[in-house]
């Protein structure tokens, strides 16, 4: 799962660099274009994909949903994951128009360049399981991660790009770490029905990152970048309130090594 998020996030870094410098080079709709294409290359790499056999695949019941979601464990994750998806969500979706504020010469390409701290995240995504035996459970990586996702956020509301360029390679780091943390902490605690809490947990980080998308905009423009700020803050540290509950519930791990 490292993997594939480390492959996810270089592809998110990769889709706004290249399309930045190409908008700033020759125009935004050729941009467009090359990602369309490489829809295409996506479509034919599918192909090659080797047979894997028949796979059975049942509607999820709300039966099982419910029974997933009556588990406060299992609520308190799914409750962390959605906020803090929202505010990355909310992060890179308004970063341009603050790096145009900070500095209105800013080009397509420098505004694509700024998002290099997704590579960042890709170094601590493939780290997580390390990190998780070094600080001893999945529940105390994701709580230092989000107070550092935390740090970063307080960071970039110093009104300087270089404090918003250096803020964006850890918090990209924290959030990618938390996130290759959760989805392994949530399959230890599977029980029976991994494609109900793996296709949950896709449900309450992306439905954060569509909240996180349109509505602290209002905020932006309204109270301004630290309104803004300060509201993503809130959120994130609810996060963490979150993450430290996750404590006082046993480690599946441990508890079948006990």
């Amino acid at each position: 799962m490292a993997w594939y998020i480390a492959a996810a996030i270089l592809g998110g870094f990769a889709g706004r660099f290249f399309s930045g410098m190409v908008a700033s080079l020759v125009h935004w709709r050729l941009s467009f274009l090359l990602l369309g294409l490489s829809l295409i290359f996506a479509w034919f790499w599918l192909g090659r994909l080797p047979e894997t056999g028949f796979v059975q695949v049942r509607r999820a019941s709300l039966h099982i949903i419910t029974e997933v979601l009556s588990r406060p464990m299992m609520r308190t994750a799914y409750a962390m994951v959605f906020c803090f998806f929202l505010v990355f969500a909310a992060m890179m979706n308004y970063l341009p128009f603050r790096l145009t504020e900070l500095n209105p010469r800013v080009d397509e390409f420098r505004i694509g360049a700024a998002y290099a701290g997704y590579l960042f995240g890709i170094v601590m995504s493939l780290n997580a399981v390390r990190l998780q035996r070094r600080f001893g459970s999945a529940e105390s990586v994701m709580a230092w991660a989000l107070a550092a996702y935390i740090f970063a956020m307080a960071t970039m509301m110093i009104p300087a790009v270089p404090a918003l360029i250096g803020g964006m390679f850890l918090l990209c780091g924290a959030m990618f770490l938390t996130h290759a943390t959760a989805v392994g902490y949530l399959n230890q605690h599977a029980s029976g029905s991994p494609a109900v809490v793996n296709g949950l947990y896709v449900s309450f980080y992306y439905g954060g990152g569509a909240i996180g998308s349109y509505f602290p905009g209002y905020f932006y423009r309204v109270f301004g970048w630290s309104g803004f700020m300060l509201l993503l803050i809130l959120v994130l540290c609810l996060a963490l309130f979150l993450a430290l509950r996750l404590t006082r519930y046993p480690d599946p791990i441990r508890s079948k090594s006990g």
